[in-house]
């Protein structure tokens, strides 16, 4: 009887507009979850029914179904924090996790890691952030390397100096390191072995005629020990025309000593002694003591030393249709056969967006979209609760009718 199914037909736009009302208070129980995504739910005519008219036949549908339930990958805001492990996408793509206890492998828009024991980046469940070691391109942990930076020897030294033109000649023949007025200038430098430890040098300037300067060099520590020597030469505009590189041997250690540099050459203008540059490439052992996270996800590490280092490479993935990857609850996706595979490369790459390191991603929903949406699905429920109420009095005059 038709009425009969007109009561079926609103009770499946009741249980249609039930299910809608829900995926609406998902999303705005989930306003404030970072790296939330929303979902859209759709819905479609059900199968109809034919009935013979004067026309020939007809049809009548039979109420509505859900067609698709499906996630909204739009971008949401970022909000700044001072972890810096704390990571958002800007533009498309996720990040890629490890369940460590089963190794299945996720995917999240949420960013917020941290470091635990081992060194490795995980979420707050303890999955654990994967990327590619440096020079590689193979899926792994991401771990942070806590190991000290290795000392480097310094191999060469870079010194300018201005040499007074005004300074008396002396004799070579008395230079004594230890007795002042045997030279005319000194400057002193810090220079590394191999194993970080420090030397501390002193270079000493004698002239020995006009324009002409010998050098010596020895470490403080061992005045008794010359190091290195050699001659610098100036011409009559106090530009150095030779001279101007030579050898220092410390223990086993050669290094180079250039006095003309690029930074800044040395110099013998009437004007007082002085020393212009200095710089050594040389450093002692470092510690980490902090990282930093760069939009192309490449992880720095930051060292007591000064020294910075490439310690990771945060990679993401992305999906044909991110839209049909499958909820597993804690921010978390898993592919499904509607997803399609994942597309894994560096951020910024092959259409993935970047990373946007101190900012956490925010949710996509749309607070007054979905109060509209809530104000629409629940006219929708009433309209067919009241087709129930009025098919119910139709069929009770049709109950009546024997009276």
């Amino acid at each position: 009887m038709g009425l009969t199914t007109s009561l079926y037909s609103a009770v499946t736009g009741l249980r249609c507009y039930g299910t809608a009302i829900s995926v609406s208070g998902d999303n705005i129980a989930n306003l404030n979850t970072a790296g939330f995504k929303g979902s859209r739910i759709t819905f479609q005519d059900a199968l109809n029914e034919l009935i013979a008219t004067a026309q020939g036949t007809s049809q009548v549908g039979r109420g509505v179904i859900v067609s698709d339930v499906a996630l909204m990958f739009t971008q949401g805001s970022f909000e700044t924090t001072n972890a810096p492990t704390d990571l958002a996408i800007n533009g498309d793509g996720l990040f890629i996790l490890r369940d460590p206890n089963s190794q299945q492998i996720y995917y999240s828009r949420a960013g917020h890691f941290s470091l635990n024991p081992d060194g490795k980046l995980v979420n707050p469940e303890g999955y654990i952030l994967q990327g590619w070691a440096i020079g590689s391109n193979t899926l792994t942990d991401v771990v942070v390397d806590t190991a000290a930076s290795a000392a480097q020897a310094t191999q060469n030294v870079h010194i300018a100096v201005n040499l007074d033109a005004r300074a008396s000649a002396l004799d070579p023949n008395n230079f004594d390191p230890n007795t002042e007025g045997t030279w005319n200038y000194q400057t002193s430098i810090t220079v590394y072995d191999s194993l970080g430890d420090r030397h501390q040098l002193v270079i000493y300037f004698v002239k020995t005629a006009d324009n002409q300067w010998n050098w010596y060099a020895y470490e403080t520590s061992d005045l008794s020990t010359q190091l290195g020597d050699g001659t610098l030469q100036f011409d009559q505009s106090g530009n150095l025309t030779s001279g101007d590189t030579g050898t220092i041997t410390l223990d086993s250690q050669s290094i180079t000593v250039d006095f003309s540099p690029d930074v800044a050459t040395s110099t013998q203008y009437a004007a007082d002694f002085s020393t212009l540059y200095q710089y050594q490439d040389g450093y002692p052992t470092g510690f980490l003591e902090g990282i930093s996270i760069e939009t192309d996800g490449i992880i720095y590490g930051h060292y007591t030393n000064g020294q910075t280092k490439q310690l990771y490479q945060i990679v993401l993935a992305d999906f044909v249709n991110p839209a049909g990857l499958t909820k597993r609850g804690g921010n978390l996706y898993m592919q499904s056969p509607h997803s399609g595979e994942p597309l894994i490369g560096t951020p910024g790459s092959g259409g993935l967006g970047t990373i946007v390191p101190n900012s956490l991603e925010q949710s996509n929903v749309d607070l007054a979209e979905e109060f509209t949406k809530i104000i629409i699905y629940q006219r929708a429920f009433q309209a067919n609760a009241r087709i129930i109420t009025t098919t119910d009095d139709m069929l009770g005059e049709v109950v009546n009718l024997r009276r």
